[in-house]
């Protein structure tokens, strides 16, 4: 017997994950924006991010074989590029996470991580089931000053050698040594690693103010990576999950 991270007392056999929603839909952040998904959102989180728009504490309980089920339901109905792992934090779950996950590759579908980057020994546990790593880099600014810069470094370090890219959300009080911070870790581990601006969506459509300084932002990143985007989040604006 042992407990898992979020203190559910389990048997191998038994374990069960705490999964908010099942659902299929077009992912709409990201290097992947506008594939066609089917998401598995996971219970909880470890961070408390100003700009978060995700109800993470409603969920309900399954073993791996009811999800499995739940999940077959729509793979038998529909194709999709991806299964999406997301939260919440995936990465709070590791050992459901690593059952599901080889159940999905037994189902030959590809694995999407969505993890804020902030655990890296549970990414290393999971990472070679992984095929895509989306991996949030949180700016002090929008989590009450929290840093994570190491935890940030170590994960990239274990993304890197997967189909992965770096995902930034950025609210007006965004600072440039943050951001400069941010570029310095990717530089050295990362070059030529994706990375993506992404205003937080409560504050679109951007005032002038907001809007020059993203774009100063992405003029420094370019100064020392390969590719810096900025992108928002689309599927507010198409009215889905």
């Amino acid at each position: 017997m042992y407990k898992n991270y979020l203190g559910l007392e389990t048997g191998v056999e038994t374990i069960k994950g705490r999964i908010t929603e099942i659902f299929p839909s077009i992912q709409g952040e990201g290097k992947y924006i506008g594939t066609k998904q089917l998401f598995i959102r996971f219970a909880g989180c470890n961070l408390d991010c100003v700009f978060c728009d995700t109800d993470i504490e409603k969920h309900h309980e399954y073993t791996v074989s009811e999800l499995v089920k739940k999940m077959a339901v729509w793979l038998s109905k529909e194709s999709f590029h991806s299964v999406s792992l997301t939260g919440g934090e995936p990465l709070l779950q590791t050992v459901f996470l690593q059952q599901i996950m080889s159940e999905i590759k037994k189902l030959e579908q590809i694995i999407y991580l969505e993890t804020n980057g902030t655990l890296p020994q549970e990414l290393n546990e999971v990472i070679s089931l992984v095929d895509i790593v989306s991996l949030d880099f949180k700016l002090p600014s929008a989590i009450s000053k929290k840093v994570y810069w190491n935890e940030h470094l170590a994960s990239l370090r274990i993304a890197k050698s997967k189909d992965s890219f770096v995902k930034i959300v950025l609210t007006p009080e965004a600072l440039e040594e943050e951001i400069e911070l941010v570029f310095n870790i990717i530089e050295k581990q990362a070059k030529t690693q994706t990375v993506i601006l992404q205003p937080a969506t409560q504050y679109l459509p951007l005032n002038d103010l907001f809007y020059r300084k993203i774009r100063k932002f992405q003029e420094l990143g370019l100064k020392r990576l390969v590719d810096v985007r900025v992108i928002s989040q689309m599927h507010p604006f198409l009215g889905v999950r």
